[in-house]
């Protein structure tokens, strides 16, 4: 008898090569994916996209840690800390005022901020979170970078994302140990040099395109900004891994960036996706935000 498997946990599957994948048992959807989903869908065709609008789709989430975490915002509302919100410009998905999407390129990328509340304890002050979901809609497998995502100031200043798990992770690893992501993936390979973190999702064979010198500088400035609060488990478990996105992907979590909100009013969330092939200019995304 097979073991019985909770909606929404992931199992192992064997696939047509005799590998393992890792696979998320259909379960209920909650309101917002739903809502989500179809505003991505709205927004492919407002833009006069030629996407085809029929895909298949996993959930991405359980609707348990959602829920909780839109009753930990409303509880945390009134705290008064700067926060980003979307900007006016802002594409807003309907029934969630607080995510906004972009589609360009073949690819969808939402930007939920009502859940930044409930980590803000968890985090350090120089340190805010976003909560990403990348949905590839065309025929090219998509590099998901953390250096490609940026939150974009005045003067065309920028702050980059500081991993809770650098590149270099050895000693993270082991005092850590090897851990789940907390969101669901649909057709994502991890990078190779994560793999050792994630050991239940399938590498990408081959290294990515990375900028040497952006990826030395971002391990250094994130070590500086967790040095004083190491991240938890559970904070790595949300944060959006990096990898490569095949066609028809979808992948969610949490990316870290340097703290903009006591310095700057209106900010952009710039995404430059690359190919995973070849590191060609896939799709170039901008979500506007403001600082409430």
């Amino acid at each position: 008898m097979s073991p019985q498997v909770a909606a929404g946990v992931p199992a192992r599957a064997s696939t047509g090569g005799g590998s393992a994948a890792v696979r998320f048992l259909d379960g209920p959807t909650c309101r917002w994916c739903q809502i989500e989903r179809a505003a991505i869908g709205g927004a492919r065709r407002g833009a006069g996209s030629a996407i085809a609008t029929s895909r298949r789709v996993s959930p991405l989430r359980s609707c348990l840690p959602t829920l909780l975490a839109a009753a930990l915002a409303l509880a945390g509302a009134g705290c008064g800390h700067p926060r980003l919100v979307p900007a006016d410009a802002a594409h807003l998905i309907p029934g969630a005022p607080e995510a906004a999407v972009a589609v360009a390129g073949g690819v969808s990328l939402v930007a939920s901020l009502s859940d930044a509340a409930t980590l803000a304890n968890d985090l350090p002050d120089d340190v805010t979170p976003i909560k990403i979901r990348v949905v590839n809609h065309g025929s090219l497998p998509v590099s998901i970078l953390y250096e490609r995502f940026t939150l974009r100031g005045r003067d065309g200043r920028r702050y980059r994302v500081v991993p809770a798990i650098p590149l270099e992770h050895a000693s993270l690893l082991a005092g850590m140990g090897p851990i789940r992501p907390l969101f669901a993936t649909s057709n994502f390979e991890v990078a190779s040099r994560y793999h050792d973190i994630y050991p239940q999702l399938d590498a990408w064979p081959t290294p990515l395109a990375r900028t040497q010198a952006a990826d030395a500088s971002m391990d250094d400035d994130a070590r500086a900004r967790w040095s004083g609060r190491a991240p938890s488990r559970e904070l790595c478990r949300m944060e959006l891994p990096e990898g490569v996105l095949g066609p028809e992907g979808e992948l969610t979590g949490y990316l870290y960036f340097e703290n903009p909100t006591h310095a700057e009013r209106a900010l952009t969330l710039d995404a430059e996706l690359v190919s995973g092939r070849d590191g060609g200019a896939v799709a170039s995304l901008e979500i506007p935000l403001q600082v409430r």
